[in-house]
């Protein structure tokens, strides 16, 4: 099987997201064919195997932070702290073959690689701009449609993005270092690292 390389030769028709075996596809396209799946009350993500709507889910945690031993730097996720992990250990790094750079997952990696072949078939029907993923395009329309559906939970304000919603929600909460020269406080130490 593919267990051990980067071959994915299942595509899904709907979304183009590619996968390493016809059961991982069949699995996936399910999303495309429910009319409702599980929704994380934190992220909005859906999923069909997070049977809990008042709970946030498994990739997310709920806004909290999950820091780098490393550097300090804090994501909102526990597996994007693994992958983030990989810059600074160089463990499963993913190299593109065009300019050399290095991407921490498979799935970065070929989303570079359409940068370099140009090409970009999603396109806007609205404005006629084209984007090379469908992620693109689709947070693209947001612009047109003023749509905001990441609502913060703690003041009135809405986002476009959930990262975006995510990184403002972070500045509700309380200051955890601060300065003693100038007592300003930071949530998170990459902020205050940078700050000194």
């Amino acid at each position: 099987m593919f267990t051990h390389t980067e071959e994915r030769p299942y595509q899904c028709d709907l979304c183009e997201k590619t996968f390493k075996t016809p059961h991982y596809l069949r699995q996936h396209q399910q999303i495309h064919t429910r009319k409702r799946l599980y929704k994380c009350s934190y992220c909005e993500k859906q999923s069909d195997t997070d049977g809990s709507t008042s709970q946030p889910c498994h990739r997310c945690g709920g806004g909290k932070d999950f820091r780098c031993d490393i550097c300090g730097k804090t994501l909102s996720q526990q597996d994007g702290l693994k992958i983030h992990q990989r810059k600074h250990t160089g463990d499963k790094l993913k190299y593109c073959k065009e300019c050399g750079r290095s991407f921490p997952t498979s799935g970065e990696l070929k989303r570079h690689e359409l940068f370099h072949s140009g090409v970009k078939k999603h396109l806007c029907d609205q404005c006629g701009s084209s984007f090379t993923t469908a992620g693109d395009l689709k947070r693209h329309k947001r612009v047109h449609t003023g749509e905001k559906p990441y609502k913060c939970r703690h003041c009135d304000k809405s986002f476009s993005q959930s990262g975006s919603r995510n990184k403002h929600e972070r500045t509700h909460m309380e200051g955890n270092y601060s300065c003693e020269q100038c007592d300003k406080s930071f949530s998170n130490l990459s902020s205050y690292s940078a700050h000194m």
